[in-house]
């Protein structure tokens, strides 16, 4: 299943849908994706296997794996200008942004309400399918020093601030474009 034995050891998830497969690399970009055939989905908790999204689990917040119940993908929220809305949505890839509480990523709320208080520009909600992976949890106010390869240096995925307000105010962070897929309008 793995591409090359050398890398093994220094996976930290494996991911391969129809669509994509999302592999962690040292000294690379935190998740490489490509399109992968029929390889189908594998857990990165429990090593299940399917053969596609529609197979799993199908819950409010995302997609899950029907023998763990780990979440695999999360329905996250972004809000942006209409513009960088329509060419988010056109090339279904976000751009990092230059700093924020975990530092230079890209930002998701956990429900759209919540995302006009976090937004730098206003105009349009997205929905994306995030991997979020094993997510590093930093305290209310962030890490303004954390960036994709620190992060992924300590075996981490996505970052998971939990903002005051619980639910409403959490957010997520992940460092490559790669993660987030299925972006459409909200």
């Amino acid at each position: 299943f793995f591409h090359n034995s050398h890398i093994t050891n220094t996976l930290s998830c494996i991911l391969t849908t129809s669509e994509f497969s999302i592999l962690t690399y040292i000294h690379k970009p935190i998740f490489h994706m490509a399109y992968s055939g029929s390889k189908g989905i594998q857990c990165p908790n429990c090593g299940a296997k399917y053969a596609g999204r529609h197979q799993l689990a199908t819950g409010l917040n995302g997609k899950y794996c029907s023998s763990c119940d780990s979440q695999i993908f999360a329905h996250l929220y972004h809000q942006t200008s209409s513009s960088a809305a329509n060419s988010i949505v056109k090339s279904q890839t976000f751009k990092s942004g230059s700093g924020g509480m975990a530092g230079p990523g890209m930002y998701f709320a956990t429900n759209p309400y919540s995302t006009n208080r976090k937004a730098q520009q206003h105009g349009s909600i997205l929905q994306a399918d995030v991997y979020l992976g094993k997510q590093m949890t930093t305290s209310a106010n962030g890490n303004k020093s954390l960036n994709g390869q620190k992060v992924n240096q300590q075996g981490y995925n996505s970052v998971h601030i939990p903002r005051p307000g619980g639910f409403w105010g959490a957010e997520h962070v992940v460092y490559n474009s790669n993660q987030i897929s299925n972006v459409r309008r909200w």
